[in-house]
């Protein structure tokens, strides 16, 4: 099966339609994460990427959401998410000669990840990869990857995952 890296953007991004926009025919991130969900491809991430994932949709309030004691409660399309996907070990900088770390770049893991295990970014934010930056790494915006993955143009609903 087919791995990518789904960048935190694109989950918050399909959270939002999840429940900003209950009935709607899902967006372009809420289809790239029932994609995953119907097993179209698997996500693969790191634990840094997975920790990343908790801290941006740990506070989010959006209209329609859940609570469980005065927080945000997930919803279970997340769990899910994480539970097809496959780890990796975050990546030991010197595996990858000629790139260098900061330690104020988050986006480090997943650009080594990609880069040794040959798994496409899929990113709203190019920004965070400029081309000089990549070493190589396939960045998609999710435009790209919808046209890459011509089969996540069929999804029209967030019924098509049983939730």
């Amino acid at each position: 099966m087919k791995k990518f890296i789904i960048d935190t953007n694109i989950l918050v991004g399909a959270m939002g339609n999840y429940y900003k926009e209950p009935g709607k025919p899902p967006g372009i991130n809420a289809k790239i994460v029932l994609g995953a969900l119907l097993e179209y491809f698997q996500p693969a991430f790191t634990h840094s990427l997975v920790k990343e994932y908790l801290y941006q949709l740990k506070d989010k309030h959006l209209p329609g959401m859940k609570y469980l004691d005065g927080k945000p409660r997930p919803p279970q399309w997340l769990g899910d998410f994480l539970n097809k996907g496959a780890l990796y070990k975050d990546m030991p900088f010197a595996r990858i000669p000629g790139v260098f770390y900061t330690a104020d770049d988050d986006d480090f893991p997943i650009l080594c990840l990609s880069i040794d295990q040959d798994f496409p970014i899929v990113t709203k934010n190019l920004k965070d990869f400029p081309e000089e930056g990549r070493y190589g790494a396939s960045v998609l915006n999710p435009r790209d990857f919808l046209e890459r993955e011509p089969s996540l143009k069929t999804i029209n609903s967030w019924d098509s995952w049983a939730m």
